[in-house]
């Protein structure tokens, strides 16, 4: 009762504060579809694919583990200084490499150069963002964390709408990249003052934390693959307008997996490290995979209907190119956040091996997925092979996941899933009908849209989970 209480309350406040980060980030992205041109978002996705080269190197990308060991106690005192040193190392390793990137397309028509010394200042100064994170997380202190991200959050995007404004190109991304790292710097010397360690770090100490976060470093790899590596790979064969409107779509529909993917996974880790027993640790993940798929599922395949429309009203059908490829990845928006609770419970595990192993799997199957697309040729092929990947990687991450923990429980699960699927699947297909039936206009479907999520929601409790529905009407009848 304890975890669920400490689980649903850091939630709660994580995703408050991610939830106006992201709706910030919406509010910018109506703008700057507003004031930029397609090829602007084109040439950013390149430079940013282009940081995959070296961003998996910021901050020896070990903050979980940081947080693991901190939360078991093995973390406190000058160990501690050890992983900070360690981090700092490759930051400055790598940001030299993004300096000397910046340096080859300084003279480039466009302003890849300038937004690649964007990256290389924001990697040489990024130890103050892991040290606030793996402080905040560690400790249990959500509501700090979610204070310091919806400040992060509100600068970033009020800088990238001023600069956007201002200028009308990609510079925009650069100089909120820059004013992150000054916030960052500016709240650890205020708020997150840390001893200086005064412990040598010599060949030994360097050597003890490689083996522990080396497998943390492969899974960054794979993580760089899918996150920025896949823009570049695109930018290959496709012409910035193409890569324009696949990173607009994505940008657009990640929005909203961020919101409960990382709210969760951010709290989940911390408080599954902190339960010993190993099956009490994988019952807690099955639940929360259970509890989180009736409410994602829904919104996924109800946003469909939405997402369209609403691309078209707002932005008077300036991005219609992209509703294709947003439409495919809003209907598999759950799979990466079942795929982030899973790798939740590997970190919590201490599974590093096989937690990075995983990830840098699906990084190169991504990877050859959208160049198949690409190659063949057309944002939408691109799209289909990108969910596609997405959908195969889901269902084998579930299906290892639970044969290393139990097997009557993935029946259970994927029972689950697929109950809660038809009647998401069989909701949305209803309101489709009936929109096509009475030929309604975007505002009517948009409406629909919403309204369809709401009722899934509604049927899917009252079928799983009626006392939790019984709770909640309680409390909105004394509201």
């Amino acid at each position: 009762m304890i975890m669920k209480e400490k689980l649903t309350s850091g939630i709660a406040w994580v995703m408050f504060a991610t939830l106006a980060s992201k709706m910030l980030a919406v509010v910018a992205q109506v703008v700057l579809g507003y004031y930029l041109a397609i090829e602007n978002f084109g040439i950013y996705a390149t430079a940013l694919g282009m940081t995959a080269v070296f961003s998996w190197m910021k901050n020896g990308s070990i903050l979980q583990l940081i947080i693991r060991e901190a939360v078991a106690g093995a973390g406190a005192g000058g160990s501690t200084g050890k992983f900070f040193k360690f981090a700092n190392g490759f930051n400055v390793v790598s940001s030299f490499g993004l300096f000397g990137l910046a340096y080859l397309y300084w003279d480039d028509a466009n302003y890849i150069g300038f937004l690649m010394l964007s990256f290389a200042i924001a990697q040489l100064f990024s130890l103050p963002q892991i040290k606030i994170r793996s402080s905040c997380s560690a400790s249990g202190r959500f509501k700090a964390l979610g204070y310091y991200e919806l400040g992060q959050s509100l600068l970033n995007n009020l800088t990238v709408v001023f600069f956007a404004i201002l200028l009308g190109d990609e510079r925009c991304f650069a100089f909120s990249i820059l004013a992150i790292t000054l916030y960052d710097i500016v709240i650890h010397s205020f708020y997150f003052k840390s001893k200086i360690s005064k412990e040598r770090f010599d060949f030994n100490a360097f050597r003890q934390v490689w083996l522990n976060g080396k497998w943390l470093l492969l899974g960054a790899i794979g993580s760089s693959m899918a996150m920025q590596g896949v823009f570049l790979v695109i930018g290959l064969w496709e012409t910035d307008i193409t890569l324009g409107l696949y990173f607009f779509a994505f940008q657009l529909v990640s929005v909203f997996a961020v919101i409960v993917g990382e709210a969760v996974r951010k709290v989940l880790m911390p408080v599954l490290s902190s339960i010993e027993n190993e099956d009490d640790r994988f019952g807690s993940l099955n639940r929360v995979l259970k509890y989180c798929s009736l409410f994602v599922i829904p919104i996924s395949f109800g946003s469909v209907i939405g997402i369209g429309p609403a691309m078209d009203v707002i932005w008077s059908g300036k991005w219609a190119g992209a509703i294709v490829a947003a439409e495919l990845m809003t209907a598999t928006l759950f799979m990466p956040i079942l795929v982030l609770l899973c790798y939740s419970y590997y970190e919590a595990s201490g599974f590093w091996r096989l937690r990075n192993v995983v990830q840098v799997l699906d990084g190169v199957f991504l990877l050859i997925a959208v160049g198949v697309g690409s190659v063949l040729g057309g944002l939408t092929l691109i799209a289909i092979c990108a969910v596609l990947r997405r959908l195969f990687f889901c269902l084998f991450l579930l299906h290892y996941t639970y044969k290393k923990g139990s097997k009557k429980l993935e029946v259970e699960l994927f029972q689950h899933l697929l109950g809660v699927g038809v009647v998401s699947s069989a909701t949305v297909l209803v309101g489709v009908s009936c929109l096509d039936f009475f030929d309604a206009g975007n505002a009517i479907r948009i409406f629909t849209s919403i309204f369809v999520i709401a009722i899934s929601i509604f049927i899917l409790l009252a079928w799983k989970y009626p006392h939790d529905l019984q709770e909640l009407v309680k409390r909105l009848k004394v509201n």
